[in-house]
C-alpha cells in the first residue's frame, strides 16, 4: 500500500470511536487534517493522531493536492451540502450513512460522483463482517445441493447500541455552525421527521445487508408499521418470501439477524451491537431429518468498521471502483421513502 493521507470532516462521538482509531491502526495511513468547529476538541485529536492540519470547515482546506481521500463523519442533515462540495476534487470519499435523507438529493450526488469519476463509499459496515462472506458460500453451496430457500426472516431490536464507550475527546467550546441542512423530503409530514431520520439510519443497516447477501432489491408487498416505521413488514427478494421486524428501545440490548430457512436446514446469523469492537457476527446452522445437527460458526475476533477501512484504502490505492455501492445506499433511501410514504398515516 501506498502511504494515505485522510482528512477527516467531523470529529465527533462515531469518528473517534470507529473510524479514528481503525485508520490510524493501519500503517500506510496517515491523519493529515481534521475539520471540526469544536477547537479545543479538534486540538486534542491533532495531538493525538499527529494531524498536521486544523480548519473549522471543508471550505477551508486549503492544501487539497495533499489529501488521497476524505472521511466524512457527520450528522445526517449535514452530509449533503459537504459531499456535493468535495465530490468536484476528485478525492475518494468515505460517508457513514444514510449517503443523504431524500432520494432526489441521493441521486443529485450519483450524477456530480459519475460526472467528476469519484468513488463514494457509504458506510454499511455489516458488509465487511468477516462472517458475511461465509454466510453468502454456505448459502451458495446449498443452492449447489439442490436445496432451496423457503423463508427469510429478518429481526432488528435496536436498544442501547453505544455499549458505554470511553475515550472520546468532549468539546468544551460550544461555536456557532452554520453548516448549510439539508431538508428533509417536502412530501414528508413533520410529525414523521424523526421517526424517518431514525429508520433510514438505524433499520437501513438490516434492509442493506440482505439485498447484499441476495445482490436483489427488496420489494415491499404490505405493512403494519407505526410513525417510526416500527413494526412488521412483509416483502419479497428474488421470489423469496421475507419478514422484517423492526423495533426500538431503551434496554441495553441489542437484537439484530437474519433465519433463512431451507426444507432441511435453517441457517441463522446474528449481529453484535455496532460498537462492541472485535465481536463479528454469529452463524448458526440447524439440519437433520433423522438426527438433528446444531452448528455454531463465528470467525476470529475482528470488527466490520477495521475491515470497512481496509476496503476503502485498498480503492483508493488501486484506483478500481464501480457504482455498484452508491446504488445500493441509494436503494435505502428509496426503501425508506415507501414506507414513509405508503404506509404511515
Amino acid at each position: 500500500m501506498n502511504k494515505i493521507n485522510l482528512a477527516f470532516i467531523g470529529c465527533g462521538f462515531v469518528a473517534q470511536q470507529c473510524h479514528l482509531p481503525c485508520y490510524v491502526s493501519l500503517d500506510y495511513v496517515n491523519i493529515h487534517t481534521l475539520c471540526d468547529p469544536i477547537a479545543d476538541l479538534r486540538d486534542k485529536l491533532a495531538n493525538q493522531y499527529a494531524a498536521k492540519f486544523q480548519y473549522n470547515s471543508h471550505e477551508e482546506i486549503k492544501n487539497i493536492e495533499d489529501i488521497d481521500a476524505f472521511i466524512v463523519t457527520l450528522p445526517r442533515k449535514l452530509s449533503f451540502h459537504v459531499l456535493k462540495y468535495l465530490i468536484k476534487f476528485r478525492k475518494p470519499i468515505f460517508t457513514e450513512k444514510p449517503l443523504c435523507l431524500d432520494t432526489k438529493n441521493a441521486l443529485i450526488l450519483k450524477d456530480l460522483a459519475i460526472k467528476y469519476s469519484t468513488y463514494l463509499k457509504i458506510g454499511y459496515m455489516k458488509s465487511h463482517d468477516n462472517s458475511i462472506n461465509h454466510l453468502k458460500e454456505i448459502i451458495n453451496d446449498s443452492y449447489m445441493t439442490n436445496q432451496k430457500i423457503k423463508l427469510i426472516n429478518a429481526y432488528s431490536f435496536m436498544g442501547d447500541s453505544y455499549c458505554s464507550p470511553f475515550g472520546d475527546f468532549k468539546g468544551k467550546d460550544s461555536p456557532k455552525i452554520n453548516f448549510k441542512e439539508e431538508s428533509l423530503p417536502d412530501w414528508l409530514d413533520s410529525n414523521n421527521f424523526y421517526g424517518y431520520e431514525q429508520f433510514i439510519n438505524v433499520f437501513s443497516h438490516i434492509t442493506h445487508i440482505i439485498e447484499d447477501i441476495f445482490k436483489k432489491d427488496i420489494n415491499i408487498i404490505s405493512c403494519k408499521v407505526n410513525e417510526y416505521g416500527e413494526g412488521i413488514i412483509l416483502s419479497e427478494i428474488n421470489g423469496i418470501p421475507l419478514s422484517l421486524s423492526l423495533c426500538r428501545g431503551e434496554q441495553n440490548k441489542w437484537e439484530e439477524g437474519i433465519d433463512i430457512k431451507f426444507n432441511k436446514k435453517i441457517i441463522s446469523i446474528k449481529f453484535a451491537a455496532p460498537f462492541l469492537r472485535n465481536i463479528p457476527a454469529t452463524i448458526y446452522i440447524n439440519e437433520g431429518t433423522e438426527f438433528n445437527r446444531n452448528i455454531e460458526i463465528r470467525p476470529t475476533w475482528s470488527w466490520a468498521f477495521k475491515n470497512q477501512a481496509i476496503d476503502f484504502c485498498k480503492k483508493v490505492n488501486d484506483g478500481h471502483f464501480d457504482y455498484s455501492e452508491l446504488n445500493q445506499a441509494i436503494r435505502q433511501i428509496e426503501f425508506a421513502e415507501k414506507i414513509f410514504k405508503n404506509y404511515i398515516n
